[in-house]
């Protein structure tokens, strides 16, 4: 009996970890997909950890703002319900690294200060949203961004993307 629930013990503890290694493989892709992007605009730095503050202007229960178009992507049932089921507290910073090996690499002078808020993926695992914040310089004008991905045949693609702040101290 003891080998048995040991044996279930390490499953359970087994299945815990590739499901984590599972999420942070998928978060990583989200925050590459979302550098790659931006890089086509400017050179940016990219912070280190990510920032849960980030989130802070983004209304998950009623993410229109000034933009109420029918067709915005959350708008739609599955959105809904994946948006209203966000738990804010349960969100936590983490690295962006893997075996303190940097997902990205900042060489020379950039323009920019790219900060990532921590991805928050849906249940199912299909829908997921990525905030980050652009900032000039420290102290300086700043933009916050939220992106609306989806899953498609097992790669992430970005479904909508809008401004949610600005900020110019200049």
């Amino acid at each position: 009996m003891k080998i048995f629930i040991t044996f279930l013990l390490l499953s359970f503890v087994g299945l815990q970890v590739q499901s984590q290694t599972i999420e942070k493989d998928q978060v990583c892709e989200i925050h590459k997909l979302l550098h790659k992007t931006l890089s086509s605009e400017a050179k940016y730095t990219v912070y280190g950890t990510t920032q849960k503050t980030v989130i802070r202007n983004f209304d998950f229960k009623s993410p229109d703002g000034i933009d109420t178009s029918a067709s915005n992507v959350w708008k739609r049932t599955e959105w809904k319900k994946f948006l209203n089921s966000v738990d804010t507290a349960t969100v936590s910073n983490y690295s962006l690294s893997t075996a303190n090996k940097p997902w990205f690499k900042n060489t020379g002078k950039a323009k920019y200060i790219l900060v990532f808020a921590p991805v928050i993926l849906s249940a199912d695992g299909n829908l997921a949203i990525s905030i980050l914040k652009l900032t000039n310089s420290p102290g300086r004008s700043s933009t916050s961004r939220v992106y609306f991905l989806q899953k498609e045949n097992g790669k992430w693609k970005i479904k909508q993307e809008r401004v949610i702040s600005l900020t110019d101290f200049s």
